[in-house]
């Protein structure tokens, strides 16, 4: 008989140990079975790989994010003391101009004492030629 263009013999009707009619031969439907088992496993195995790979993703994002914050606070603590070092040299100069600054008013004070040391000098000595005249 032909059933849409097969032939009666390219169909295998058998059963198998339990007694179950299949249409399969005994052996390609536990390769079959086989078959189903491995792609199972397969999939099982391909589901803990994404699992494992978006994991390590996340694992990767909350480092790269920490690192980001890190260097983030590493450039920050960079640009203090970069600032540090030039706030300080702003001070030192400022210290310097306020040294040459008393250094030139104290000469002006060894200079004003001295003047006055010798107008003393000259006012005693006057004195002293006033004195011995009246004598």
């Amino acid at each position: 008989m032909n059933c849409n263009g097969w032939k009666m013999t390219d169909v295998s009707i058998s059963f198998d140990t339990e007694g179950k009619i299949r249409v399969l031969e005994q052996e390609k439907y536990e390769k079959t079975l086989n078959l189903r088992d491995e792609c199972a496993g397969f999939s099982d195995k391909v589901k803990d790989f994404t699992e494992s790979v978006q994991l390590f993703v996340q694992v990767l994002d909350s480092q790269a994010k920490h690192i980001e914050k890190e260097k983030l606070r590493a450039i920050g603590q960079r640009n203090l003391v970069d600032d540090e070092v030039e706030t300080r040299k702003q001070k030192e100069k400022k210290q310097l101009t306020l040294i040459r600054e008393r250094e030139a008013e104290l000469e002006r004070y060894v200079v004003q004492v001295q003047s006055l040391e010798k107008v003393r000098a000259e006012q005693i000595a006057l004195i002293e030629k006033l004195s011995s005249n009246e004598a």
